[in-house]
């Protein structure tokens, strides 16, 4: 068992806003904002859910506060921006991979050949 596989699988919020911030830190509309746009629309975060979903990730050092970009805070508003930890980067790499093989059994299963 990987270190990893403790946070396996990933809620689709979770798996959307790590992915989000895998791209650079951004603050919490902006990670809205981005999941909506990667799921095409499929992943919507309310504001109740993205605080649970960011307190959660941040508990699990998954993803931590980046107050030491001063680049960041140059708005003047406030706003706390998020960034992807390296747990974090490991975990939605095992999670990768998870969904690979599950869509591999998927695709290998009679009944649904040619959905790809």
């Amino acid at each position: 068992m990987g270190t990893t596989d403790r946070y396996l699988p990933l809620t689709s919020k979770a798996f959307h806003i790590l992915l989000a911030l895998a791209e650079g830190p951004r603050n919490g509309y902006q990670v809205s904002a981005r999941v909506e746009e990667n799921s095409r629309g499929a992943v919507r975060l309310g504001p109740a859910s993205q605080f649970e979903n960011i307190q959660r990730l941040t508990e699990k050092g998954l993803i931590e506060e980046a107050d030491d970009d001063p680049s960041l805070a140059a708005d003047g508003r406030g706003q706390r921006f998020w960034r992807v930890t390296p747990l974090g980067v490991a975990v939605m790499r095992a999670e990768v991979e998870r969904l690979q093989s599950d869509l591999g059994l998927a695709r290998r299963n009679p009944m649904l050949r040619g959905t790809e």
